[in-house]
């Protein structure tokens, strides 16, 4: 810190016992003013850098403590989880009363198809009006019904209904990353586009 040099003028009270040097202002001082010099640089450091540490320390130690802010983003989790979960649910009860309306109408078109049919063949056969014309096309008439009852009663029917969920990108619906790195694309982004309007 000091160092001891020819005679020069002591910056406090302009003596000429400026013997010491302080390294860091570079000023002369006596022995007097430079401890008291010492003395200024000594409460400098515990008031701005020693205060301030333990300020920060402090600071540290509630952040570890406190789990308030960390708390607060896993409950906007949570609450998305809930919206999402629900959201979920009401588009499975829509798809299944789309597939319940959809069944419905099969099954009644099936059934429909199939008691004009069976109303035709009673007529037909209490009248005793049928001839081979008639045999052929309502033998016809039955096998469409069976093939029609027989794709309906298929599991494999109801399973080219239902859409898959593969479209969703499960990994990118809900994502954490820090607000600072976000802004900074965001910056780089609109200066590309600056630059590139500038081009045109």
């Amino acid at each position: 810190m000091a160092s001891g040099l020819g005679l020069s003028q002591c910056s406090i009270c302009q003596k000429n016992a400026g013997k010491c040097m302080c390294d860091g202002c570079k000023n002369y001082y006596c022995v007097k003013h430079f401890n008291q010099h010492r003395q200024q640089l000594s409460m400098d450091f515990d008031d701005k850098v020693v205060r301030t540490h333990d300020e920060l320390m402090e600071q540290m130690d509630r952040a570890n403590q406190s789990k308030a802010a960390a708390s607060e983003l896993f409950d906007e989790i949570d609450r998305w989880e809930i919206v999402t979960i629900d959201k979920v649910y009401k588009a499975a009860e829509q798809a299944r009363h789309q597939l319940t309306q959809l069944l419905t109408r099969d099954k009644d078109a099936i059934t429909n198809d199939f008691e004009i049919m069976t109303k035709e063949i009673r007529n037909r056969r209490d009248e005793d009006d049928f001839d081979e014309n008639d045999i052929e096309r309502l033998r016809q008439k039955i096998n469409q019904i069976q093939i029609s009852l027989q794709e309906f009663i298929r599991p494999t029917k109801t399973k080219a209904i239902i859409v898959t969920n593969e479209q969703i990108d499960w990994n990118r619906l809900i994502y954490v990353e820090k607000e600072d790195e976000r802004i900074g694309e965001c910056i780089e982004k609109n200066i590309l586009i600056e630059n590139l309007s500038e081009l045109n």
